[in-house]
């Protein structure tokens, strides 16, 4: 949204351009979604999770039949409740943790136009911020590859990016008037991808 809106905004175009193309686009994205096959064995694809669902399935329809009874065709998992789903060990913390994560990601998201857009003009602002989301994007790849080299611990690599996260944003508290605009664009580049994984 921040990239349409200086785009927009920098070729001149009538300010509500800068709603229209992202509706559209969302558009497209949830048609796009909706027309997705919700079950990959639809699709031919077997993945391990799906050939045990069929052997169970199997079972049941051999038990069924045995017992003279007609079995219902394949529904898929049942969806738990949020009440059953916080119970689930370690969901609690993480949501915990990451509402926090979310907290510090939108305030930067909404911030940094406006922080910016003191020292930039105001297209100039909303590009660099953009920088910020655009490091969003490789962060959960990053941590998923980090977290595969030591062994699925993502509590640790969670922990030590939220470290290295505090530390930047400290950084970025006390300097960011002073940061050359590379050193800006690096440090909000890295925040990105910490708040990003």
């Amino acid at each position: 949204m921040l990239q349409c809106s200086a785009w927009v905004l920098g070729m001149g175009f009538p300010y509500w351009w800068a709603l229209l193309i992202p509706s559209i686009a969302n558009s497209v994205f949830a048609f796009l979604t909706i027309r997705l096959i919700p079950d990959p064995y639809d699709m031919g694809i077997i993945t391990p999770e799906v050939r045990i669902r069929q052997a169970k399935l199997e079972a049941k329809r051999k038990e069924m039949a045995e017992q003279g009874q007609a079995m219902e065709e394949d529904q898929g998992l049942k969806p738990i409740s949020f009440a059953a789903a916080i119970q689930i060990p370690m969901v609690a913390q993480y949501a915990f943790a990451f509402g926090f994560f979310k907290l510090t990601n939108y305030t930067l998201f909404f911030w940094l136009p406006y922080f910016l857009g003191r020292a930039f003009d105001p297209v100039t602002a909303n590009l660099i911020a953009a920088l910020y989301s655009v490091g969003m994007m490789p962060g959960g790849i990053i941590v998923g590859y980090v977290s595969d080299m030591f062994g699925g611990r993502r509590a640790v690599v969670i922990g030590v990016f939220m470290c290295t996260l505090i530390v930047f944003l400290g950084v970025f508290a006390i300097y960011s008037e002073s940061l050359h605009p590379t050193s800006l664009l690096i440090m909000l580049a890295c925040m990105g991808i910490l708040v990003g994984g």
